[in-house]
């Protein structure tokens, strides 16, 4: 898979948030929404939730809103993980959001 620049809008969210799943796998956890790309899920693990916890701040502010990243979009269509979740996009937790990628 291959890491592009996204342009996203993010239209509802969350849809789910591994967060809240008391099953959840500390090492993968994602916040998915939905945005202008489909179904687009953030990543992070416990030791790592800045994006996660960024955009579901972003979220509790107001929707819609856009956010500028590195991603997975074109690659997911063959990934059978992305697939079963029913993923679009892919934002990794590598990806660091930072203020200035998010507009309004």
């Amino acid at each position: 898979m291959k890491l592009q620049k996204l342009d996203i809008e993010i239209i509802t969210g969350p849809v789910k948030d591994d967060r809240t799943d008391p099953h959840h796998n500390p090492d993968h956890l994602c916040l998915e929404c939905i945005s202008n790309l489909g179904l687009t899920a953030f990543w992070g693990s416990d030791g790592n939730l800045k994006n996660i916890e960024r955009i579901s701040k972003e979220i509790s502010k107001s929707l819609p809103f856009k956010v500028k990243c590195m991603g997975y979009y074109d690659d997911l269509k063959n990934n059978p993980k992305a697939q079963k979740r029913g993923h679009k996009v892919w934002i990794p937790e590598s990806s660091n959001i930072r203020d200035e990628d998010i507009l309004r």
